[in-house]
């Protein structure tokens, strides 16, 4: 079985699921625990047709649903790790 190297693992865990590029900030965090550049998920939201800030999408990685309650993209949680 082939090992992956400690860094490669890393750049995985530090890459957006959606640009598969290492995440451009601010970094979003969805309630599903997923993480992703705010632009890919503004994208996301765009390619699913969510345009009212009490829109709902799925998440690309999991497809649950994640309601953007009022708030739009600015009420989603930023990861600042």
């Amino acid at each position: 079985q082939r090992q992956v190297p400690k860094m490669e693992g890393l750049g995985k865990e530090l890459s957006c699921p959606v640009c598969l590029e290492l995440f451009t900030p601010p970094v979003v965090e969805l309630p599903c625990s997923h993480n992703y550049c705010k632009q890919c998920i503004e994208q996301t939201l765009f390619s699913q047709n969510c345009t009212h800030v009490n829109g709902q999408f799925c998440c690309p990685m999991c497809r649950k649903v994640t309601y953007l309650r009022g708030r739009g993209i600015h009420g989603l949680k930023r990861n600042i790790f």
